[in-house]
């Protein structure tokens, strides 16, 4: 809130009431030929001693360098030593993490380009993307003994986010030796002593395998080829390793060795229901019913049987599963009988409690991984689950409820290749509950694609059906969570700032339509839309979405789950908003259920289209019935 309020006085220009001071002669000295003229200055002493920080402005007031000085030969050998260690280790991180830019490096000054970076609202919590990066860059000059390289002194206030990613400070503690996950359970640790947040239990629970911190463990893991399970008795040692010094003149560092010492006995607490075995998993109490294996040594088994198929695989498909353990199965299988290319499927079984837990621990397919979230993270938490852990070259993902022809992939890889394109999509279907063909059309050109986007959704099947390099989403690489409705549109879009598709012009995608379809909650979808516009604003010009084609979209789907009343009230909407197409379309609200099919494979359809979709669909259902027998 702090911050918050700073940001809004300086925007507003109410810093120019306040005092202004000349800074300290010796911090005046050092930066005096950085100044330029009418230019203004703000500077701050550093929690070191004989250190300061100072922010240069040109006349006009935009920012132009933010420069480290010391007055003293050890503070001049601290500064040495992070421009040494940014300049060796900054260009190994990889997005969405980046280094600052150094402008120059003299004795007792460090000169940086400016960082323009965003408040977030819990600067506590980390993405996945960002743990999997630190990962990699433990493990990019990793040792015998197991120690690698690592930043050392992450932390929620070194980590600024940015307009693509995130920006790490502070590189005086980088450098080889440290443990595994060091950086990770520094900025976890740093922020439960300072902060507050994350909570001792929240950092327990992560280690069980629950909350955004088993995300992020399990992202670290994957990216640094550890062993997850491990993670716990990495945590002791950083506990130990990290305790600052009996002596201690700073009150940060005595509350940070307090919050230590209280974490430490916290961790010798075995799971519930469990007795604790010295070095080894948690075992049931003499005479129990086995228990349960912790979620993160499920994690790690799948890690282990899928080791020799992820190295190869070229896409990483992404299914985010809640309690829907029948249309899984179709959707699963649908993915795993991808031909002619190497990929490995994630599936993230997202706190379902139907029975899924079970039929995935029973899948043996050595290119699945099963990640558990013992508690829903909902629609988008659970994909970006499933993305953290893509180390491929391309993913996709795929809703649970739909499902791919079996050459999905292959063709829209050959069509980037042949494009030399970083996204591409392909055609689709509409399908009962039964998957018999409700519609269909072929899909618009990309370069109808790209002049529609902005305004319209027009990529159809939504998110089950584009693939793309995992490294061209901007930002950290996952979805919005303020978005999980119009997820599949914010993605297109974000791809499309990075460049035109490629498209594969044949029926690949079905999408099943059901009564629990996500879009139908008109409501919430609405408001995510003009969230949605707000964010994507840049793109149109100012011009507004297509709202009438939105309103649309709700009646249709409203209709067809049977919410006559629903339907009317959206498309009257629609009809406000402009679109009068939506005037005849209406009428089906008067029709039966089974009229309105026929009519819309008539009129709304394209007849060829849907019989190249209906080969590989009834091929598929003769290949289950023929399995089942």
């Amino acid at each position: 809130m702090a911050w918050a309020l700073g940001y809004g006085l300086a925007a507003s220009g109410a810093m120019r009431l306040g005092a202004r001071t000349a800074p300290e002669g010796w911090i005046l000295d050092r930066i005096a030929d950085l100044v330029p003229s009418g230019g203004t200055i703000a500077t701050a002493r550093s929690n070191h001693p004989d250190r300061a920080l100072a922010f240069v402005m040109d006349a006009a007031g935009r920012a132009r360098y933010v420069v480290k000085v010391s007055a003293t030969v050890v503070g001049s050998e601290q500064l040495a030593r992070e421009a040494a260690a940014l300049t060796d280790i900054g260009p190994l991180l990889e997005p969405p993490l980046s280094a600052p830019r150094l402008h120059s490096a003299s004795a007792g000054r460090l000169v940086y380009e400016p960082i323009a970076w965003r408040l977030q609202l819990w600067p506590w919590r980390m993405h996945p993307a960002v743990a999997s990066a630190l990962g990699r860059l433990h493990a990019v000059r990793r040792q015998p003994d197991g120690t690698g390289t690592a930043h050392g002194d992450v932390a929620p206030w070194n980590l600024l986010p940015t307009k693509h990613g995130w920006c790490l400070v502070d590189w005086e503690a980088a450098g080889p030796g440290h443990q595994p996950y060091f950086d990770l359970f520094h900025f976890l640790v740093q922020g439960h002593a300072l902060l507050g947040h994350p909570s001792a239990a929240a950092i327990v629970e992560g280690l069980r395998g629950r909350g955004w911190i088993a995300a992020c463990l399990l992202s670290y893991a994957t990216a640094a080829d550890l062993e997850i399970e491990a993670a716990e008795a990495a945590l002791r040692s950083y506990l130990a390793v990290s305790m600052p010094p009996a002596a201690m003149d700073r009150r940060d560092a005595r509350r940070g060795a307090a919050a230590r010492r209280a974490l430490l006995p916290r961790l010798a607490i075995p799971a519930a229901g469990t007795t604790s075995m010295a070095g080894g998993d948690p075992i049931a109490p003499e005479g129990a019913t086995p228990a349960r294996r912790r979620p993160h040594a499920v994690i790690a088994a799948r890690q282990r049987s899928a080791s020799g198929t992820d190295r190869r695989a070229r896409v990483t498909v992404v299914i985010s599963t809640f309690n829907r353990r029948a249309m899984l199965r179709s959707a699963l299988d649908s993915a795993l009988a991808q031909r002619g290319i190497e990929h490995e499927v994630i599936v993230v079984d997202n706190g379902s409690d139907d029975g899924t837990s079970g039929y995935l621990a029973s899948c043996t397919d050595p290119r699945l991984r099963v990640i558990r979230n013992e508690v829903s993270l909902g629609s988008v938490g659970g994909r970006n689950t499933g993305l953290a852990a893509a180390t491929t070259e391309w993913v996709g993902m795929l809703d649970d409820d739909d499902l791919w022809a079996p050459d999905k992939l292959r063709l829209q890889l050959a069509a980037a290749v042949a494009t030399g394109r970083h996204w591409v999509y392909a055609g689709c279907v509409h399908v009962d509950g039964e998957d018999r063909i409700l519609g269909g059309r072929r899909p618009p050109d990309p370069a109808t694609m790209m002049r529609q986007l902005p305004y319209r959704f027009v990529l159809p099947g939504g998110m089950s059906n584009v693939i793309w390099r995992r490294t061209e989403l901007d930002a950290d690489g996952l979805l919005d969570p303020r978005l999980p409705f119009p997820a599949d549109w914010d993605v297109a879009l974000r791809l499309a700032r990075r460049g035109p598709p490629a498209a594969v012009s044949e029926p690949l995608v079905a999408y099943r339509q059901h009564g629990s379809n996500m879009s139908r909650d008109s409501a919430r979808f609405q408001r995510q839309l003009f969230l949605l516009e707000r964010k994507r604003g840049d793109l149109t010009g100012g011009r507004r979405i297509d709202w009438g084609a939105q309103h649309r979209f709700v009646a249709t789907e409203e209709l067809r789950s049977g919410d006559r009343p629903a339907a009317l009230r959206a498309f009257a909407r629609a009809v406000a908003a402009g679109d009068l197409g939506s005037v005849p379309r209406s009428a089906g609200v008067l029709l039966p259920p089974a009229t309105q099919t026929r009519l819309r494979r008539a009129l709304l359809s394209d007849r060829a289209w849907i019989r190249d979709a209906q080969r590989w669909l009834e091929a598929r259902e003769a290949s289950d019935v023929s399995r089942e027998g």
